[in-house]
């Protein structure tokens, strides 16, 4: 299935397909996918905490601990951090933090998302059943990173700054709702045509589940930045701010943040903003570097409608350069820092 799920969402790094490449980055198998990882254990703790919330509003301080391999057992746990309370007739805003780990209770990902869930019932009792306190294992020590490597490709040479207008882009189909059933969602929202039941909405088909909608956007990237990258990082600062359906076209903008030599190789972040039914020169030529501007607390005329996604991504890059001779076709372009 991670195979499947690689090959769905545009990755093409090689240890996702390949076990001998995936040894040589420094893997003892061939892994599996993170972004599938983080959907299935979104799903996993859905049914539990967030089946009945309005919208998913993003993820920050998702951090990748270690790989995961098949047959590794996986449990999720979550726990509440905040509760916004917006006013009486107003949905409010539930922030979580949950944390994904193995048999060994060893951290494998961690995150925390926010949700807009509707305000309760008076008489509507939402306390736990039972009395059992989850205890959250340390997740402040990343438990593993692949050794030096003497024939992987060293980080692209973008520049602090530097924006990529990614040329490929993805049309949505129904796909999404199998790939929702596959991951084991159990919110209407991503199978129920109906869903929620009220003019505004209904019949406007189901939502794409985000932990795909993240993993088209990184896919789309992940050509012309990560491609020679040979560990995810993790994912922080995320915010979605229109939903993707069935027909919806995605496109994807990178903006290169910062670029960091460590001991294990090279870091890099990205900032991606993914788009709906516009190219990415299209978006770049109307919006221009505002684009990249968090749509959290900009005013109504200030905001870019067709904006889905917004998130940052950090990767690691082996420390060795391996001269690669580039092909005669990019799929980007690229628009250095003024």
């Amino acid at each position: 299935m991670s195979r499947l799920f690689a090959t769905a969402f545009y990755e093409t790094r090689p240890m996702y397909f390949s076990a001998v490449d995936a040894k040589k980055a420094g893997y003892i198998d061939l892994p599996v996918h993170p972004l599938l990882v983080l959907g299935m254990a979104m799903s996993l703790g859905m049914e539990a905490d967030s089946e009945q919330a309005i919208a998913h509003l993003g993820f920050r301080d998702l951090y990748l601990h270690r790989p995961i391999y098949p047959d590794m057992m996986l449990r999720t746990m979550t726990q509440v951090v905040d509760v916004a309370v917006k006013g009486d007739d107003h949905p409010g805003v539930v922030e979580l933090r949950s944390a994904v780990v193995g048999d060994d209770r060893v951290p494998v990902i961690h995150y925390r998302r926010s949700m807009l869930v509707r305000r309760r019932p008076g008489d509507f009792d939402a306390r736990p059943i039972g009395d059992e306190q989850v205890q959250f294992p340390d997740l402040t020590v990343r438990s593993w990173f692949p050794p030096a490597m003497e024939s992987w490709p060293a980080a692209p040479d973008y520049n602090q700054g530097d924006v990529i207008l990614h040329q490929s882009r993805r049309t949505v189909t129904d796909e999404h709702v199998t790939w929702a059933s596959w991951l084991g969602s159990t919110h209407p929202a991503h199978f129920d045509q109906l869903y929620p039941g009220d003019e505004d909405t209904s019949g406007h088909g189901p939502e794409v589940h985000s932990s795909l909608v993240l993993a088209w956007a990184a896919g789309l990237a992940g050509r012309d930045t990560v491609q020679s990258a040979v560990a995810e990082i993790g994912y922080d600062d995320g915010h979605e701010a229109a939903p993707i359906r069935s027909g919806d076209t995605i496109a994807v903008l990178s903006k290169v943040l910062d670029r960091v030599a460590v001991e294990e190789g090279t870091e890099m972040a990205f900032r991606l903003v993914a788009i709906k039914n516009q190219t990415a020169d299209e978006g770049w030529d109307q919006w221009g570097a505002s684009i990249f501007d968090s749509e959290l607390g900009k005013e109504e005329e200030r905001r870019v409608p067709n904006k889905v996604l917004e998130i940052t991504r950090r990767v690691l890059f082996a420390p060795t350069p391996l001269e690669v001779v580039p092909g005669e076709a990019r799929s980007l372009r690229v628009v250095p820092e003024s």
